[in-house]
């Protein structure tokens, strides 16, 4: 265990050896069910009571997990596309592409920017996502 993490988290005495195994904990909630997680929900409440009725609370978020991706070209231009044919749909837009099969393609292809001998195959695949995203923005402008 990092004992960097163990003095963020207040341990005081060094601990070589997790405190239990990963597995022990989600057993164990699963051994309980709803009702019993419910039923200790309830004690953990009532003995702070008093603490809840408080007009701030603070509360420590940083072990859990959160889904947050960051804005790549390829999500931004793969929205673009997605949201506008969507709106093409819901107003009646008779498209002629809709690039659905392609978009799917390019998506897969774009992963491997970090590659190096398959940077190329992605880059262009990036620069196909953008002209379709321009040219079905070009499209939707029209009409």
């Amino acid at each position: 265990m990092n004992p960097y993490y163990q003095v963020f988290c207040g341990e005081v005495d060094f601990q070589t050896e997790p405190p239990c195994h990963r597995t022990d904990i989600t057993a164990f909630r699963l051994r309980i069910g709803e009702e019993g997680v419910n039923a200790i929900f309830a004690v953990s409440v009532a003995l702070h009571q008093q603490d809840a009725e408080e007009d701030k609370v603070l509360v420590d978020t940083t072990v859990q997990e959160k889904a947050i991706t960051y804005p790549t070209d390829t999500k931004l231009a793969i929205k673009i596309i997605n949201r506008l044919n969507k709106l093409a749909k819901k107003h009646g837009i008779k498209q002629r592409r809709t690039y659905v099969t392609e978009v799917k393609q390019l998506r897969l292809q774009c992963r491997h920017f970090r590659h190096p001998k398959l940077r190329g195959k992605a880059r262009r695949a990036l620069k196909r996502l953008r002209t379709i995203a321009g040219a079905v923005t070009i499209v939707k402008q029209r009409k």
